[in-house]
């Protein structure tokens, strides 16, 4: 080896960090948190008018694309009733505080592409709700913060009753976290210790169940 060479490699080597052609970035950039992925419930409605009145807020009264477990879009609040009507008729439950609905709200911190919050949203409805329930969601941009408001019909189609069981949410939190990394987005569900200990507990008793 030359002695130019050599000479360069020992520069190389024994230089500033920030002047190698291997730099990374600056500490700071570095260990910067990705962001955290909210997903909470927001709510759920006891009859059909409540309903209706939820997915006229939720489509802006029309002005928003409201899409289902389907892939189908309305915006029409009248086909929006109608559904309203649907989904409080079959039910098997009489009592008149039975909630008819669950409702989900999904979001990413200002800064996040929307569009690319509604997408990873759509697959974490589908690969977690389609299977066994009908749903709506529609995507909000009037706020810093872009979020999908998700509605789900609590009466499954096997007839169970959804229920939200306590880690659960933080579960859902780690799947829309994961569609979003998919997307290219980085994000991130970390639990409180609190919210840890409910799901270690939720997995138990799961398995104790099984």
């Amino acid at each position: 080896m030359s002695r130019l060479l050599n000479d360069q490699i020992s520069g190389l080597l024994s230089g500033d960090v920030r002047n190698k052609s291997n730099r990374i970035k600056s500490l700071r950039s570095y260990h910067k948190k990705p962001p955290e992925v909210m997903v909470k419930i927001s709510g759920h409605c006891k009859n059909m008018a409540h309903i209706q009145s939820h997915f006229e807020y939720i489509s802006r009264n029309g002005q928003l694309d409201v899409e289902d477990e389907l892939g189908q879009v309305y915006q029409d609040t009248d086909d929006l009733h109608q559904m309203a009507k649907q989904w409080c008729s079959d039910t098997s439950s009489t009592k008149s505080n039975t909630r008819h609905t669950t409702h989900i709200v999904l979001s990413m911190p200002n800064g996040t592409e929307p569009k690319s919050v509604k997408q990873a949203a759509r697959a974490f409805a589908k690969n977690t709700f389609a299977d066994n329930y009908q749903y709506v969601f529609a995507l909000h941009t009037d706020t810093d913060s872009p979020h999908v408001h998700l509605t789900i019909k609590n009466l499954g189609f096997d007839g169970k009753r959804l229920h939200v069981k306590k880690g659960l949410p933080q579960i859902w939190r780690e799947h829309f976290a994961c569609e979003l990394e998919r997307l290219g987005i980085a994000a991130e569900a970390t639990p409180s210790l609190r919210k840890w200990i409910q799901i270690r507990n939720y997995f138990y008793r799961t398995e104790q169940e099984r």
